[in-house]
């Protein structure tokens, strides 16, 4: 099983309730997809810490089952200024939606996959066509 496996949007939604434990434990962390274009990450709480050197961003709170009925609306959040949806489960965040803005912060393996090759040319776009980390 890889660690930062590549799911289309529209597989997350299906597979959201099997896939939140694998996330939340840390044993995997997802690339979201939407025709082939990275728009987001799904990650543990522990990645988006600013003890690990992740920015304060702007942060929302989402139920879990709002977010799988939801997801388009959850990406266009992402897209209109909210860098991160805390996911609930329970009244308790979880996991983390984070913007494919902040991926420089996270902990993408470097590997010579051809999935990191495509993870980290989606990076570059982002950041050439003024993401988050673009350098002006």
């Amino acid at each position: 099983m890889s660690l930062f496996p590549q799911i289309p949007i529209s597989e997350l939604r299906h597979q959201l309730s099997k896939l939140k434990r694998s996330v939340q434990l840390g044993r995997q962390r997802l690339v979201i997809t939407c025709y082939g274009e990275i728009i987001g990450y799904l990650v543990p709480l522990s990645d988006i810490s600013p003890e690990n050197g992740f920015p304060e961003v702007t942060t929302e709170e989402m139920p879990l089952t709002k977010f799988r009925d939801q997801v388009h609306d959850a990406w266009e959040r992402l897209q209109s200024g909210v860098d991160c949806l805390k996911l609930t489960f329970h009244n308790r965040p979880v996991v983390a939606f984070v913007s494919s803005n902040l991926a420089s912060y996270l902990p993408i393996p470097l590997t010579n996959t051809e999935d990191a090759k495509h993870i980290f040319s989606q990076i570059n776009k982002s950041q050439i066509t003024g993401g988050v980390n673009a350098k002006v």
